[in-house]
């Protein structure tokens, strides 16, 4: 971060040490086919996939021994607390009520059912009548004004059940997660029209 603070360039920093972990994650959803690494996709001037932390990523919360820690327990807390959900709030309205109107599909970081309820009861707020829950996809899968948004499993290296998101049974938990997050993917496509 030193080194990117320096000369200006943030390429670098987003998902360092684990771009592979999300291209898997992003493949098992049907986006990025053939595509062998995400080195030429987090850029700047990238102009097919926009790349951001509606929060998550940059909060941490108390711990049982009155430390801070970044684990999906002490976040989701957090992320809980009024103080923190206007935060979000206003993060989600600044930036994900204002993306271009090429933006079709938005893909979320996580899918711990915890998060979802956080997210899905905050996007309610923001997004008021135009927030919609997918009859049969949800809370995996919700429209918020015209994008879909899907949840997926977090790449990063704590997630225990990644392995389960990317090759588990298509019936059941995170294997079954996937599959609801592949069909949204497919319709914000335009795959499905009319499904989603």
């Amino acid at each position: 971060m030193s080194e990117s603070w320096r000369n200006g360039d943030y390429d670098d920093v987003p998902y360092k040490g684990f771009r592979l972990r999300l291209l898997k994650v992003l493949q098992a959803v049907g986006l990025m086919p053939g595509v062998e690494s995400l080195e030429s996709r987090i850029k700047a001037t990238e102009l097919s996939y926009g790349w951001a932390s509606i929060m998550r990523c940059s909060l941490t919360g108390l711990k049982p021994d009155g430390t801070f820690g970044a684990s999906s327990a002490q976040v989701i807390a957090a992320m809980k607390r009024p103080e923190a959900n206007v935060w979000l709030s206003n993060c989600i309205a600044s930036h994900l009520g204002r993306l271009s109107r090429r933006a079709r599909l938005v893909v979320l970081l996580s899918n711990d059912d915890n998060y979802m309820r956080v997210i899905s009861k905050t996007m309610k707020g923001v997004f008021g009548q135009a927030y919609e829950e997918h009859p049969s996809l949800s809370p995996v899968v919700f429209r918020a004004g015209p994008r879909i948004f899907v949840h997926v499993g977090h790449p990063s290296p704590l997630n225990g059940t990644l392995g389960e998101f990317l090759d588990g049974d298509k019936l059941l938990g995170q294997g079954k997660k996937r599959e609801m997050a592949r069909l949204g993917v497919k319709g914000a496509l335009g795959d499905l029209m009319g499904t989603i």
